[in-house]
């Protein structure tokens, strides 16, 4: 059985053996990364070469060598040659370095899974390198499913958490609830306030955005953006499909913590207030 994580690799020393089209594709998601990679083939692809114009990538141009996974962090072996498969991956075993020896789950310390990417959100699709094929049509119907809306949302609850926890709140009351707010925006005629719907429990925020996007996508016009459909839907209709969904247990006045502020509590808050 295999362990799930997700690896920082910024800055990290990553080599990529090979040159054709597995060989470009492992080099561009280590860059993506932020990994250093140095790519190690004597035949590099037009493509390859063209990847020399990102920053962080080096290419040797020969072939592998024992010796040249040493002080690496990650390999990934996509040449496709079993000799050079053999070697590199006894040379990994040898020093320490994580490897991938491209379809020889054997010979692999992890596999890298097939990926739906929104913003910072990132769905990772792993049959344990029993068959890529599978991930990847798996992935092919979460990227239909999985909208990009996700990744503006996501970049939003993490400016939420990030403000909560600079307000002092514990992770514990940090997830008893979200305010779910709709239709602000920028465009033409100026920046507009999103207006507050209801409150819902962290966990059920999922699910909330699911139903919405779902009625956004049934009752739009051609063209609609989400906003525009926020802004002409009826608030009452909206809430409505979503309040099952509420907190069932609405904290009351004297629950509240109003950070640094002796003053009572009250449903406003103003400028640069913190409460939960």
């Amino acid at each position: 059985m295999s362990y799930p994580v997700t690896l920082q690799l910024g800055g990290r020393d990553c080599a990529v053996l090979g040159g054709g089209p597995l060989a470009v594709e492992k080099a561009r998601g280590l860059i993506k990364a932020g990994a250093r990679v140095t790519v190690i083939t004597a035949e590099p692809s037009p493509t390859m070469t063209a990847l020399q114009a990102e920053p962080g990538l080096e290419i040797l141009g020969r072939d592998y060598t024992p010796g040249d996974l040493a002080g690496r962090f990650l390999a990934i072996d996509a040449t496709g040659d079993e000799e050079v498969n053999r070697l590199s991956f006894a040379e990994a075993e040898e020093q320490g370095v994580l490897i991938n020896v491209v379809d020889r789950p054997e010979r692999c310390h992890f596999h890298a899974p097939a990926l739906v990417r929104r913003g910072p959100l990132s769905v990772a699709i792993s049959t344990g390198g029993e068959s890529p094929f599978l991930a990847g049509a798996l992935r092919a119907r979460l990227e239909r499913v999985v909208g990009e809306e996700w990744g503006p949302f996501t970049a939003m609850v993490g400016g939420v958490r990030r403000r909560l926890r600079a307000c002092g709140v514990s992770p514990a009351d940090q997830s008893r609830h979200y305010m779910l707010m709709l239709g602000g925006g920028i465009d033409e005629r100026g920046a507009r306030m999103a207006q507050p719907v209801m409150k819902i429990p962290a966990r059920r925020v999922p699910i909330a955005l699911d139903r919405l996007v779902s009625q956004y996508r049934e009752e739009r016009q051609a063209g609609e953006p989400f906003a525009a459909w926020v802004e002409r839907s009826d608030r009452e209709a909206v809430r409505a499909r979503l309040d099952d969904l509420a907190l069932s247990d609405v904290p009351r006045a004297e629950e509240i913590v109003d950070w640094d502020q002796d003053a009572a509590f009250t449903g406003e808050t103003g400028e640069g207030e913190c409460a939960v």
